[in-house]
């Protein structure tokens, strides 16, 4: 599996983490924390550009159990696992759907359906600096029924999600959370976003082709268009990836 993509270095995982450097050849191994091997871990990779630090983000669905891992450090650190909301203690681990970084945070949905008073998605941040887990409020415009998911993109520095009906939202302000503003809204037949770049570039499955489509306003026609590369394959993920000789590890 894919963990992401930063700076030309791609992380992998499975039952081990290895960050790599497809260009000059050069990994690094990382066993997960406690030596756990669950399969069940959902992993994140980035670049935290206000203290120069890369960083892992590992997930446990099962368990809830949350780590991350510095660079720097070369050490893993455990993260509260439940919050507490409304007297409820919630899990914090994602379920479906994509996390997202935007600027110092990482972003994630979480399927609230299944616990006392809240339905539908909702959504945890993490403080990629602190460290420390906040619980965004629901905004009932993009909320999604139970079985519903949604994905998280960052679309020119601002947060952007991706919900089941088609829907694209964007968050015009970070620190405003009711400043969501619905972008795009159209039912497209036979067509799947599979990755929205911060360029606003789009990657989309159409039938049996995966298509680059250059922006929202052109998803319309992409779906009439008969251009894109054959899809053979079983696709694990798409992700953003530059060329790069960097390596300080």
């Amino acid at each position: 599996r894919v963990a992401g993509c930063s700076n030309g270095l791609i992380a992998l995982y499975s039952s081990a983490l290895f960050v790599l450097n497809p260009a000059t050849r050069h990994q690094i191994y990382i066993d997960f924390p406690d030596d756990q091997k669950s399969l069940q871990w959902r992993c994140w990779f980035g670049h935290v550009s206000s203290i120069d630090d890369y960083k892992i983000v590992a997930l446990d669905s099962l368990t809830n159990d949350f780590w991350t891992f510095s660079f720097k450090s070369r050490k893993w650190s455990k993260t509260s696992k439940w919050l507490i909301i409304g007297g409820d203690m919630v899990g914090s681990s994602p379920r479906y759907g994509s996390m997202a970084q935007v600027d110092d945070s990482l972003y994630w949905p979480v399927d609230m359906s299944g616990w006392v008073g809240h339905m539908g998605t909702s959504i945890m941040e993490l403080n990629l600096v602190s460290e420390e887990l906040e619980f965004k409020p629901k905004v009932n415009n993009f909320v999604t029924e139970k079985g519903g998911y949604v994905n998280l993109f960052n679309l020119k520095g601002c947060l952007a999600l991706h919900t089941k009906s088609g829907d694209v939202w964007l968050l015009r302000q970070k620190d405003d959370w009711h400043s969501w503003e619905k972008v795009y809204s159209k039912v497209l037949k036979d067509v799947k976003l599979l990755y929205i770049y911060t360029t606003s570039k789009l990657v989309i499955r159409h039938l049996d082709q995966v298509k680059l489509v250059d922006d929202l306003s052109e998803l319309a026609s992409a779906e009439k268009d008969d251009g894109g590369t054959t899809n053979n394959i079983k696709w694990n993920g798409v992700g953003d990836y530059h060329e790069s000789l960097i390596w300080s590890f």
